[in-house]
């Protein structure tokens, strides 16, 4: 973060389910809502931004014996002004068999908020994940606007 970017308030929430599935959101206030704009276009909007992430994602997973079968821009519905969202599909090994796991991250921004937030669960989940996720933004952005 640039000395021209002021965090006034972050804050991190966990969930983990006992079938399996994690989901973590992310908070950041920004001083203003400039701010969130000018991090957004350094950031997300950058036309860098997209190589660098999977070739992040691709190494933390090849560093834990994972394998990326794929990193998609998932179509997701436009819940505030700044909005993207990605699903990046991974093979791990358990037991000697290929589990194929769910890593989605959803990038939000709107008035002074920043919201990440990540979702993994095993592939056989994914459309209770997505109604889930669709459901969480929702109500977090709901008390971001309060």
């Amino acid at each position: 973060m640039r000395s021209d970017l002021v965090v006034t308030g972050a804050a991190v929430s966990r969930f983990k389910h006992r079938g399996g599935a994690t989901l973590v959101s992310e908070a950041e206030v920004m001083q203003t809502r400039e701010m969130l704009k000018r991090d957004w276009q350094r950031t997300v909007a950058n036309r860098g931004f997209v190589p660098c992430l999977r070739t992040t994602l691709a190494k933390q997973v090849k560093s834990h014996g994972m394998r990326v079968v794929s990193l998609k821009r998932l179509r997701f519905p436009r819940l505030a002004r700044y909005m993207v969202a990605f699903r990046l599909l991974v093979d791990v090994r358990v037991s000697r068999r290929r589990v194929r796991v769910i890593w989605d991250l959803v990038l939000v921004g709107g008035n002074r908020t920043e919201l990440t937030f990540t979702a993994t669960a095993s592939y056989g989940d994914r459309a209770a994940l997505s109604a889930a996720e669709r459901r969480l933004l929702r109500r977090l952005l709901i008390r971001t606007q309060a």
